[in-house]
């Protein structure tokens, strides 16, 4: 028998010692209908946290790029991840979304967001979508370079996972961070944003990963400011308070050739001290 999707009315989580529960910061209001989840699954805290947010903000947002299609849904992740690849958000190239969505028997439609879809189009939906990108993450060719940066660092890919900040399927990440600049003085663009970092900081936590690479120039000039990381003496590590345990590198896309074989070679002997540093047993 599968779940029920209660209401969560007036509910308060709270963080068990292992880490289980957390209480939902992001939540702008306590009354929303979605599926009742484990907690302590972070791709089920990612996943619904989302849920949550584009009900709540009654996406889609007019002038915010992305918020009219279903956010990411990311697959089953490890809890012995070590390693957290980060952008902004994914994107949504039509012709890879068909080609991917005819492989996993996913509808286009169920790619779509308006303020009318029902709790029933969102659990059906959400299944295909798992299948959608757990299928994309093993043969999209983006994909294939945080493959072989892990082998390049020295940690099994399966101890890896990629998690966007933003869940908005967008392609043009110069044009979404300009929308989101350009209103960002509306408050309900900006609780949105804040409440998609808080799920963000919630999801590190219960991963609590070693490292976080922000592989990508433009997201992490954004992600430095909006996370408020704190560089060290030389800018070549940063910190976040939300993740403490983490240590966040910075860097130019991984894919596409544009991070030169010099500066790959670099960063990963950087992020192998490290790892070497926390030892094979940090966890």
């Amino acid at each position: 028998m599968g779940p029920s999707i209660p209401e969560l009315a007036n509910s308060h989580w709270t963080r068990s010692e292992q880490g289980a529960a957390v209480r939902p910061s992001f939540l702008v209001k306590p009354r929303i209908l979605i599926w009742q989840y484990d907690l302590g699954m972070p791709a089920d805290l990612y996943n619904w946290g989302a849920i949550s947010v584009w009900r709540e903000h009654g996406c889609p947002i007019q002038g915010v790029p992305g918020t009219e299609r279903f956010p990411l849904i990311l697959p089953a992740i490890n809890h012995s991840v070590r390693v957290v690849y980060s952008g902004i958000n994914p994107s949504f190239n039509m012709a890879a979304v068909t080609a991917y969505a005819h492989h996993v028997d996913c509808p286009l439609h169920y790619f779509e967001w308006t303020e009318s879809i029902t709790d029933g189009d969102v659990t059906s939906r959400m299944e295909r979508l798992r299948a959608f990108e757990a299928h994309a993450r093993v043969n999209y060719p983006y994909f294939a370079y945080f493959e072989r940066f892990s082998s390049d660092i020295g940690v099994e890919h399966a101890s890896t996972t990629h998690i966007d900040v933003l869940p908005l399927r967008a392609t043009n990440q110069q044009e979404l961070l300009k929308a989101l600049g350009r209103h960002r003085d509306q408050k309900s663009v900006a609780c949105f944003i804040a409440a998609q970092r808080s799920i963000y900081a919630e999801v590190l936590r219960v991963l609590d990963p070693e490292i976080v690479l922000i592989a990508n120039a433009s997201a992490a000039r954004w992600l430095r400011d909006e996370l408020r990381l704190v560089p060290d003496t030389w800018r070549r590590t940063y910190r976040w308070a939300a993740a403490p345990r983490a240590t966040f590198f910075l860097s130019g896309q991984l894919s596409g050739g544009a991070t030169d074989e010099f500066a790959w070679d670099r960063l990963a002997a950087d992020i192998r001290d490290v790892l070497r540093a926390n030892g094979p047993a940090a966890k």
